[in-house]
């Protein structure tokens, strides 16, 4: 996580505000935007996760520690954060989806709430409410989602190799990585140009190795792989 004088009041402020406070796994609910917050890269970013939920869930903290006590850019990713009620979830979403500090913490939020294991037992009714988390996320990253399957698929090309090195790669390659809710990855499926068949590979090293002598860029690959 990253500590910044400003970054310790969020924390103060975190902890202070989700005091007694159980996530639906009966864990103390801090650990969920400590959780966001230790993923983030940014100052605006770290404030951001930690206090996502202050506004929703303690208001009274909100109103007192958070308002027009941060950066602009923190505060209007607050309150686009705070989903209104009487608004559907997914239009809540798209809203939010223009604004990247506010979409980059939901994309963790959704991620984290899907894990599996932090609510047990699993019913119909958790069932229902990750397809639909699963649907934010396709909103968030321009995916497309499976319910059946339970996965979120994302679509890149990759660049052939200088022409220099690799002459018969002059089109590019498809990558497809296929996601599970909580954003860990199922399975990686390449298509070549010309290919009768897609290659499925499970392993992060084995694709790029198979692209890079295919005469593709693993580096580029490597970059989205690492995002």
């Amino acid at each position: 996580m990253l500590f910044t004088e400003l970054t310790k009041k969020a924390i103060d402020i975190c902890l202070e505000a989700h005091k007694g406070q159980r996530d639906k796994g009966n864990l103390p609910y801090a650990l969920h935007p400590f959780h966001l917050a230790d993923q983030m890269k940014t100052e605006a970013e770290t404030c951001t996760a930690l206090l996502h939920d202050v506004k929703e869930d303690a208001p009274w903290a909100y109103d007192k520690y958070v308002a027009g006590k941060f950066p602009t850019e923190v505060i209007e990713a607050l309150q686009l954060l705070t989903h209104d009620k009487d608004t559907d979830y997914l239009e809540y979403v798209e809203r939010l989806s223009g604004n990247r500090l506010a979409a980059r913490v939901k994309l963790a939020d959704l991620r984290h709430n899907s894990t599996p294991g932090r609510k047990t037992p699993f019913t119909d009714r958790d069932r229902k409410r990750l397809q639909k988390y699963l649907k934010a996320q396709a909103i968030l990253t321009g995916g497309e989602y499976d319910l059946e399957e339970m996965t979120l698929s994302l679509r890149y090309e990759i660049p052939p190799l200088a022409a220099a090195e690799k002459e018969n790669a002059v089109e590019n390659a498809g990558l497809t990585i296929v996601n599970e809710p909580d954003g860990s990855v199922r399975r990686y499926e390449v298509t070549l140009p010309d290919a009768q068949r897609v290659q499925e590979f499970q392993e992060y090293f084995p694709l790029l190795s198979f692209l890079e002598k295919s005469g593709y860029s693993a580096a580029y690959a490597a970059s989205l792989l690492c995002k």
